[in-house]
């Protein structure tokens, strides 16, 4: 077997989801390893090029984007955008807005939590808080649990669970694909009934109750629009503060129809400089915002 009969095989096998036994073969060891040597350097000269920033790595053949002292798989291109500068973890801004309001929160709830992102920063940060993680789409929480198993030191204080927390105990429908933009069915536009998958649900009240949980000393919550039928738990459980992604999944009318609702209880903060802000200029802040870019932060404190 020469060069190119190799490579068309190896293809052809990758394609077909089979393994060919002949390119496993102790022969074919000279043609396997100058393959992988080849790819590693060209993919080192890709990065270089690129300037990529942060360091790569590979931990039982899965790829690794290091960001400060977390690994996280690289699972799509979404870690992979930036051009000569490092990838920053967006909830920095997170640790700041806690740190302002003096919060060394006990109690963490992450709702829609995705790849586990915030969840392992926020255990790097705050080892003593027991960090409640949920993730509907069951190909994301695979990758969490992924996440989690590789990092080992920021693991033990998290709880994850496959679930979506809604207005009713139950079941939801949610797209199921790796992805941030995961919706429920019945907050979504796609009619594609083969991109969903069942999943149980739960009221905030309810999983709060199950878990025995006193206080709620941050909440986030990134759940592509849903965050609208959880209006009424969070106006009766005890949150002492909240970030809230607000997307144009809904009407800007629809958000601030919402946010008006949570200014019964809670303080909205400006955030660069973390001052309470009224309605009025939390207002505009939403309604400018969402007119030029599809999603904002909101963060909260309790009054």
């Amino acid at each position: 077997m020469n060069k190119r009969q190799f490579i068309e095989k190896l293809y052809s096998s990758l394609n077909q989801k089979t393994v060919n036994q002949e390119l496993l073969s102790d022969g074919n060891r000279f043609l396997r390893s100058n393959y992988i040597f080849n790819l590693i350097n060209y993919l080192a000269k890709i990065l270089n090029y690129f300037n990529n920033q942060n360091d790569i790595v590979f931990e039982n053949n899965i790829p690794f984007v290091m960001i400060k002292k977390i690994k996280l798989m690289i699972c799509n291109p979404y870690y992979l955008k930036n051009v000569g500068k490092k990838i920053s973890l967006s909830f920095d801004k997170t640790e700041n807005f806690l740190s302002k309001l003096n919060i060394e929160p006990k109690y963490i709830l992450d709702l829609g939590a995705c790849w586990g992102e915030c969840s392992i920063y926020l255990s790097s940060i705050f080892r003593e808080a027991k960090i409640f993680s949920i993730e509907g789409a069951f190909k994301n929480y695979k990758i969490f649990k992924t996440n989690l198993k590789h990092n080992p030191k920021f693991s033990s204080n998290i709880i994850t669970e496959h679930l979506i927390i809604s207005s009713k105990n139950g079941y939801e429908e949610i797209i199921n694909s790796v992805s941030t933009m995961n919706t429920i069915k019945r907050k979504s536009t796609n009619n594609d009934k083969s991109k969903y998958e069942k999943v149980i649900s739960s009221s905030l009240l309810s999983f709060i109750e199950k878990h025995k949980i006193p206080n709620i000393d941050f909440l986030k919550i990134d759940i592509e629009g849903s965050e609208l039928n959880l209006v009424d738990d969070l106006l009766i459980a005890q949150i002492s503060a909240m970030q809230i992604e607000i997307i144009n999944y809904n009407s800007i009318n629809l958000n601030l129809e919402f946010l008006s609702k949570l200014n019964r209880k809670f303080n909205f903060h400006e955030p660069d400089t973390w001052k309470i802000i009224n309605f009025n200029k939390l207002k505009n802040l939403v309604t400018n915002h969402l007119k030029q870019e599809p999603a904002l932060d909101v963060f909260l404190s309790k009054k």
